[in-house]
């Protein structure tokens, strides 16, 4: 039977993870995962498609602090933090945040560009894609789901296909599973774990930043993608992975099982 194998959260949006052996899970996703955001003097989103030197920043949870580290520069910021609220822009949402001090100067340093540390708070309610939701589920500064899973048995065949090895960091998944066939995940139209279910919404569209090394945000050429638009292009694009939503909180560790329906 398929099982975690691992598990990660990305505490900042396009900042590098952190990966963890349990994970609670909330109505907008893993806890910790993309609450915090960075955005431009106009309050629009920053990611790696434009920035890909935010692969070079490592960030870490301490306490009821979050830690971030750039080539050995430190700067930290409050997982709580107060400070000014803003309206933020994440795709077509516009989405209430806070700004939170104490990281600005070091993260404009390192993404070479004026910058600023946001936080949603418990109170900012995001939408999920109507199209593919239900009423009451909200997301994140994810790109549009909660949850993203990964089948390491698909990444695997794609690497075959590809002629070389693609890390699995470079989809930056939430949860990673083993014992499945390749791409069964497609087929996954309830996804159970524990006492948690989770709908697969859709497959993950991929974009640019799966061609980035995860460390350095240097390009890695046209792969995964020029593979993937052989044999998995769907929508407007070429998909890898699943978006989930879950139906209700609790806790996932590494080793659970995976059932599906």
């Amino acid at each position: 039977m398929p099982q975690i194998a691992s598990l990660h959260i990305y505490p900042v949006k396009s900042l590098r993870g952190i990966a963890v052996e349990e994970a609670t899970v909330e109505r907008r996703g893993l806890a910790h995962d993309r609450r915090f955001m960075i955005v431009d003097e106009t309050g629009g989103f920053m990611t790696q498609r434009s920035l890909p030197r935010m692969a070079q920043v490592a960030v870490a949870i301490e306490g009821e602090r979050l830690f971030f580290d750039w080539h050995g520069a430190q700067a930290s910021a409050p997982l709580l933090g107060e400070g000014p609220a803003l309206t933020v822009r994440v795709w077509s949402s516009e989405v209430e945040a806070i700004h939170v001090s104490g990281a600005d100067d070091l993260l404009s340093e390192a993404l070479q560009t004026p910058c600023r540390l946001v936080r949603m708070p418990d109170s900012s309610i995001r939408p999920t894609p109507t199209e593919w939701s239900q009423e009451g589920d909200h997301v994140s500064f994810a790109d549009g789901f909660p949850v993203l899973l990964a089948n390491a048995a698909s990444v695997r065949d794609l690497s075959e296909r590809a002629g070389q090895e693609i890390p699995m960091a470079r989809f930056r998944p939430n949860i990673v599973i083993e014992g499945a066939e390749p791409w069964a995940e497609d087929e996954m139209a309830t996804v159970r774990i524990g006492e948690l279910t989770f709908r697969n919404a859709k497959p993950c569209i991929r974009c640019s930043v799966t061609t980035l090394d995860q460390e350095t945000g240097e390009s890695r050429g046209p792969e995964p993608l020029a593979t993937l638009a052989k044999f998995r292009r769907i929508e407007k694009g070429v998909a890898l992975g699943s978006n989930l939503i879950p139906d209700a909180e609790g806790t996932l560790r590494v080793g659970d099982r995976v059932q599906s329906e």
